[in-house]
């Protein structure tokens, strides 16, 4: 078994745990998202945490979008901002401004930019860590 944060390390950790009927608690999932060193990885995990009928939590969603950031995945970012809205959960300054910093990584400024004047309409004050994203 590898020991690298793999993504046969986390499958077999989560699936072992449905095996023996036990029932992996949201921290235990968002730990084994959390440790990915690649996107796809994150993602597959995500999947089969679903499929198990494990309902995603704010911090779930809050790990994918850091992940994807990143990496430069923002349409798998924008994806989850999507599904975060969806299952009624509400935006943060937080988790837009790791949007931004993803958008502007891949060199979409216009974009972070649309979204920074879009914070507004969500209610949410820019703070100094959002001025600061590049």
């Amino acid at each position: 078994m590898r020991t690298d944060g793999g993504l046969e390390d986390a499958s077999s950790l989560f699936k072992g745990m449905l095996k023996s009927s036990i029932k992996p608690s949201l921290s235990t999932c968002n730990i084994l998202l959390g440790s990915f060193k690649r996107p796809d990885e994150a993602l597959s995990l995500y999947k089969t945490i679903v499929g198990a009928g494990i309902s995603p939590d704010i911090q779930m969603l809050h790990t994918l979008v850091k992940c994807f950031g990143q990496f430069q995945r923002t349409h798998l970012t924008l994806g989850v901002i999507g599904l975060i809205q969806k299952l009624g959960y509400p935006l943060s300054v937080i988790l837009l401004t790791m949007v931004m910093k993803g958008l502007c990584n891949e060199g979409r400024v216009a974009r972070a930019i649309e979204l920074f004047h879009g914070m507004e309409s969500y209610k949410l004050v820019p703070d100094i860590y959002t001025f600061n994203t590049d």
